[in-house]
């Protein structure tokens, strides 16, 4: 970042060499295993208009031209109810919504359930059943 309190390192490889004994030792050492997922997610990939989108517009979910997905916590998508990228994609907007908004589940009309929302309620998100959740929270913006 510009104030040099972030930053990313790129890889294009692995040090199997050091980072196969490191997780040995860890897991010998510790008892915790590398790499294994968490009980709970932690991160949920959102679906965010790339344009001001218009009410009734369909959304082509990701890789479309209508949606983005943005990385935000967990916790803060199921609380504002918003949608996540990988149900974005052949539902309507009941209402317009801005470029950079976050677009929540009561933004669009209901699709029929599959197997993404049987296994998103197994993780937690309630999806339109709790579509009142986050209703009197502000919407989160993405900033550019």
């Amino acid at each position: 970042s510009e104030d040099g309190l972030t930053g990313v390192i790129y890889r294009p490889y692995h040090l199997c060499g050091v980072e196969t004994p490191l997780s040995a030792a860890e897991a010998a050492l510790f008892g915790h295993a590398t790499a294994c997922p968490r009980e709970e997610p932690v991160a949920d990939v959102i679906a965010v208009a790339k344009h001001d989108l218009a009410k009734g517009t369909q959304l082509d979910g990701g890789g479309g031209e209508t949606v983005s997905g943005y990385i935000v916590e967990w916790g803060e998508a199921r609380a504002r109810g918003i949608l996540p990228l990988a149900l974005a994609e052949g539902v309507k907007l009941v209402r317009a919504v801005r470029r950079g908004e976050a677009i929540r589940y009561a933004d669009v009309r209901q699709r029929k359930a599959g197997t993404i929302d049987e296994l998103r309620r197994e993780m937690g998100d309630g999806g339109w059943e709790d579509v009142g959740n986050g209703a009197m929270l502000p919407k989160l913006e993405i900033p550019e």
